[in-house]
Order: structure tokens, then C-alpha cells, then sequence
């Protein structure tokens, strides 16, 4: 074998190995979930001298289990930095309770806040 191909190899066994060396936990995402549908959720927020309406989307997401209801919002967060979702589009995702977690097209794992879930 030459040493292009010992370097690849290598790294792929490594590479795993690293992170869990680190102390971090490999994340999994064992649950799944179907987009239905979406709406808009209107909220006003401020007080006597400044008030401001504000829109998100919310998407209903049907699992295994039941239905949830999720935005891209939460405090702090910008809807605008997570990717929309699609109607039929099939979600693999974690979850603490509060928020579920998945992994989009842009490789990268995304929040979503749990407004409802039967």
C-alpha cells in the first residue's frame, strides 16, 4: 500500500477516536419525524411605550410517537439563521425536551423549540 492510502486509512479510524478522547459525546439522533405542515404564529411583546408584533413560523412534525410542534425561534436567536423546512421532508433529530436537534443538508445541527407536543 502506499502512504497516501495508510494516511487516509488512518485518519479514518482516528478521527472518530479524537472527539470521543476529547471528552465530547458523539451525538446521535435516533428519533424521526415527518413535516406535515406550517403556520404562522403571531405574538405582541413590549409594553405601554414600545409594542412590536412578532411573526414565526411554526412547523408540525409528526413522529412515531405523536405530534410536535416546533419553531426556529427561541430567545436570543434569529429564525432567519435556520434553513426552512418543507412540507413532507422526513427529520432525524435528538431531543432534551425542550428543544429537538437536527442535522440539515448544511451538515450542520440545528435547534428547534418545542411549542406543543402530544
Amino acid at each position: 500500500m502506499n502512504s497516501a492510502l495508510w494516511k487516509f486509512a488512518a485518519l479514518v479510524l482516528l478521527l472518530p477516536g479524537a472527539a470521543v478522547a476529547k471528552g465530547e459525546k458523539p451525538k446521535d439522533h435516533p428519533l424521526t419525524g415527518t413535516v406535515v405542515s406550517f403556520h404562522a404564529q403571531q405574538e405582541v411583546r413590549g409594553d405601554e411605550d414600545s409594542v412590536r408584533t412578532v411573526e414565526r413560523r411554526v412547523y408540525v412534525v409528526k413522529t412515531d410517537t405523536g405530534t410536535l410542534e416546533i419553531t426556529g425561534w427561541d430567545r436570543g436567536s434569529k429564525a432567519s439563521k435556520r434553513p426552512p423546512l418543507a412540507i413532507g421532508q422526513t427529520l432525524t433529530f435528538r431531543t432534551d425536551g425542550k428543544y429537538i436537534y437536527i442535522v440539515l443538508s448544511d451538515g450542520k445541527e440545528h435547534r428547534y423549540y418545542i411549542l406543543a407536543a402530544d
